[in-house]
């Protein structure tokens, strides 16, 4: 009767074990996605933040118009 006691709470803490485990692997894919997503947020803007320098350089030198302008901006931006 005794080794079943031991037995069972063995059992126990190896499932504790298993469960903590699983769960801290899961938060760890999930914070690597996070950063992932975050990182080619960041690498979007700042594609966007370089293509609208270059349509302002573009405007500023008159070769394209105002018009063309705000629409490759709005295009940009969505």
């Amino acid at each position: 009767m005794f080794n079943y006691l031991i037995f069972l709470i063995i059992a126990l803490i190896l499932i504790f074990v298993i469960y903590i485990g699983g769960k801290g692997l899961s938060r760890g894919i999930e914070a690597k996605s996070k950063l992932k997503e975050e990182k080619n947020k960041n690498i979007k803007n700042s594609n966007i933040d370089d293509d609208i320098k270059k349509l302002t350089d573009l405007r500023s030198k008159n070769l394209i118009s105002e018009k063309e302008f705000e629409k490759a901006k709005k295009k940009l931006l969505k």
